[in-house]
């Protein structure tokens, strides 16, 4: 009888390690199957999409409308109010080229003077008769939009924000027999100067669906014009 005892706490003692043994697997299925599902790459995908720096009202080239605090339509007397009096000015018959040169930035071994170019135009005879600005030239990368296209942006990046710009006109370099291209997107109002190394060397913007190759700024005066 003793032995018959032995024989049936042994059993009752198997079968419970049988049942800890199997729940053991279930507890770690069951965490593995965790594992698994956090890990699940669909879990994982995100719709964040990488962010582009907000550009400063001061910085902002907005094509067709601005650079900086200066807008198309703006009359001389408040540009002038603003950036005070132009290093180079040249006046005539109803149209003003001025310039503003950056001051170079003490001990910076890149003494640079970066230009500011506005055209004005007076709208002779007109009733409200005023030179006002028709055109902004930006050679600083200060200045870019707000897709991050500025002044030191390769021809290929600018091609991406830019596909419909076409080549309009080229001109040389002063003493330099190097030529730059000026890419036009018209419906936009925005143009670029490129070098022969593809990289943007200005930006101009003008209204929105005029051709620069009928009046860009009058910088350079054996500006070749393409078709």
């Amino acid at each position: 009888m003793k032995q018959i005892g032995k024989v049936k706490i042994i059993c009752t003692l198997l079968v419970w390690l049988s049942l800890q043994a199997c729940s053991g697997k279930q507890e770690n299925t069951a965490v593995s199957h965790q594992k698994l599902e956090s890990n699940n790459p669909a879990e994982l995908t995100t719709d964040a999409k990488p962010t582009v720096p907000e550009v400063k009202a001061s910085q902002l080239i907005n094509p067709g409308k601005s650079i900086g605090l200066t807008k198309l339509q703006e009359k001389a007397e408040q540009v002038g109010a603003r950036l005070g009096k132009p290093d180079v000015s040249d006046a005539a018959m109803g149209k003003a080229l001025a310039t503003w040169f950056s001051k170079p930035a003490a001990n910076a071994p890149d003494t640079t003077r970066h230009q500011t170019t506005i055209y004005f135009t007076t709208n002779m005879g007109a009733p409200d008769e005023a030179s006002r600005v028709n055109q902004i030239r930006v050679t600083s990368p200060y200045f870019r939009t707000a897709d991050s296209v500025q002044v030191g942006s390769n021809w290929a990046f600018i091609q991406q924000k830019y596909p419909e710009a076409i080549k309009a006109a080229a001109y040389k370099l002063p003493n330099k027999q190097s030529k730059i291209t000026i890419c036009d997107a018209i419906a936009a109002g925005i143009a670029f100067e490129i070098d022969e190394q593809g990289r943007c060397v200005a930006i101009t913007i003008h209204q929105p669906q005029h051709d620069i190759r009928d009046s860009y700024l009058p910088l350079f005066p054996d500006m070749e014009k393409y078709e």
